[in-house]
């Protein structure tokens, strides 16, 4: 027996080297109702599904065994067996990543212990931040961005870099994207948004009473607000319409090795990607005239 275990654990690690509860919230949508009372139970609790029969799992689900060998199928699984190799190597790897990032950066250390350790600990930020994601979310910002008379970004201090690198990528595909850097003129900005249009805030901290005052006035005006943040509840969020959260290295602010703004630009290529495969014959049109404006000056 455990030959054959290990066995399929090797066949495992060969085969897949995706986050297996990704690939369960991936496939999520094309499962049935009772799958998904399935899938709902091992998301909620992967560990305590790894020592259950078929039988204990089909009962605290509510369905029937097939339907649990029908999850595995969908799965791309032969059984339950192989389902729980799966999830009890993406479990372990999961928590080996945590452990790894978790760990404070060692400035004693040797360069190339050193570049692993803050390699790891950006990977673990992104990882935490993809795991906060909610589709919906994202298919909602992109709807909003197709629909918006204007989309303006706001950021104060390494904040306002995001937002300015979000507008240059907006506007290569079409959208009416717009930053301003100054931040009396960000609250000018705001002052002159209306109902149909977007404000996209990027904030790294609670709330700087700059940013917070920007928000104020948008969300006056009736624009539709969306927040990317680290702090889920806070003055800012309480305003807006939407909220994005990034995750933040817990040692992000006392060492200030270690920047959230990877985290944003993260959410970004993700909207950017969703608007563009989305609306793909507009992005794509928009992009190819841009680029041969651009051309054109650079020739």
């Amino acid at each position: 027996l455990l030959s054959l275990y290990n066995m399929t654990v090797e066949e495992a690690r060969g085969n897949v080297q995706e986050d297996f509860l990704a690939i369960i919230n991936d496939r999520y949508d094309r499962l049935t109702k009772t799958e998904k009372k399935v899938a709902d139970f091992v998301l909620k609790c992967p560990r305590k599904v790894l020592f259950m029969s078929i039988m204990d799992l089909s009962e605290c689900c509510g369905v029937s065994d097939t339907s649990v060998f029908r999850f595995c199928q969908k799965m791309n699984l032969e059984g339950i067996r192989e389902f729980k190799v799966r999830l009890s190597l993406s479990l372990r790897d999961k928590q080996l990543e945590n452990e790894a990032w978790e760990n404070k950066i060692d400035f004693n250390a040797s360069f190339m212990s050193l570049s692993r350790n803050i390699l790891n600990i950006n990977l673990g930020m992104l990882r935490q931040t993809s795991e906060l994601l909610n589709k919906s979310y994202i298919s909602a910002v992109s709807r909003a961005f197709h629909k918006a008379g204007r989309v303006c970004f706001f950021g104060v201090g390494a904040d306002l870099m995001t937002a300015i690198s979000a507008a240059g990528t907006f506007q290569r595909i079409g959208v009416k994207a717009y930053y301003v850097e100054a931040t009396h003129m960000q609250m000018m900005a705001a002052s002159a948004m209306k109902k149909e249009e977007v404000a996209v805030i990027f904030s790294s901290t609670r709330a700087e009473r700059d940013i917070l005052q920007i928000a104020e006035q948008a969300k006056l005006n009736e624009a539709f607000l969306i927040c990317i943040t680290s702090f889920i509840k806070s003055s800012l969020t309480a305003l807006a319409d939407l909220v994005l959260p990034v995750h933040m290295y817990k040692e992000q602010l006392s060492d200030g090795v270690i920047s959230p703004e990877i985290n944003q630009y993260f959410l970004v290529n993700l909207i950017y990607a969703e608007y563009y495969r989305t609306y793909f014959e507009r992005a794509s049109m928009k992009e190819d005239e841009i680029c041969a404006s651009v051309l054109e000056k650079i020739c």
